[in-house]
């Protein structure tokens, strides 16, 4: 196990946290393509809270750094199948956790895994999710937690409607609207923002976001949210207040 360095402290919406490296190293490999360097290099980037009642969280925020990592050597999910010690292509895997935004009752957070084989013409997202840690329940808020209607068909049409990359979708006009799952949400102080990477509603350049105002999600919201909407603040590097 390498040990963890310490990157950056930051405080966000009265939340304190810090990025720190989990994993930086590479080794060699037997060959890779003429013009790339013949090693496989391997960075896990974690963030971890610094007040001692985020201990949950911070090992949580680690656990799921460690499962992307793992989840790439697996592959299909088989037995027995890499891990960094053996793979021998030659590229790179980067797993990253950031803050989206923070307040005294929560953290908005997103975690991403992208690899690049030597010779391909881009990295590959591999995995990712975004998720909402209740610092008052000690865990993951849950969809039901926050919605007392579940996102419908007119919801979907709205998302769709604000979706910032219309161009790339197959279906730019679906009557349906865009799915809303929860893995895919992350909370700000302006509303609701879903996110979705290459492929997940058509092709490659299909990637994009929609943030749906907390004003529209009113009537799906519960009345007693277990966080306070005008105390979020956004990460330093994230657009929004």
């Amino acid at each position: 196990m390498l040990p963890i360095l310490l990157m950056v402290m930051t405080t966000v919406g009265g939340f304190s946290y810090k990025t720190s490296t989990l994993f930086d190293r590479t080794k060699p490999v037997t060959s890779a393509p003429s013009g790339y360097a013949a090693t496989w290099k391997e960075h896990v980037q974690i963030i971890a809270g610094t007040d001692a009642r985020d201990a949950e969280f911070s090992r949580f925020m680690r656990l799921m750094g460690r499962k992307l990592e793992e989840d790439y050597y697996r592959g299909d999910g088989a037995e027995g199948l890499d891990s960094f010690e053996t793979y021998g292509t030659a590229g790179s895997l980067d797993v990253s956790e950031s803050l989206i935004a923070a307040s005294p009752d929560i953290v908005s957070a997103i975690i991403t895994a992208s690899s690049y084989e030597a010779g391909m013409p881009h990295p590959q997202v591999q995995g990712w999710s975004s998720f909402v840690w209740s610092r008052r329940l000690h865990r993951p808020l849950t969809q039901n937690d926050v919605f007392a209607v579940a996102p419908n068909r007119a919801l979907r049409r709205l998302a769709l409607s604000r979706f910032d990359n219309p161009e790339g979708l197959q279906k730019p006009g679906d009557p349906d609207g865009i799915p809303l799952p929860w893995d895919h949400a992350s909370i700000g102080r302006a509303g609701i923002t879903w996110s979705f990477g290459p492929y997940e509603l058509g092709g490659y350049v299909s990637g994009g976001s929609t943030t749906i105002p907390w004003s529209a999600l009113r009537p799906y919201l519960r009345h007693h949210l277990p966080f306070v909407i005008g105390a979020i603040r956004a990460a330093p590097d994230r657009p929004g207040s």
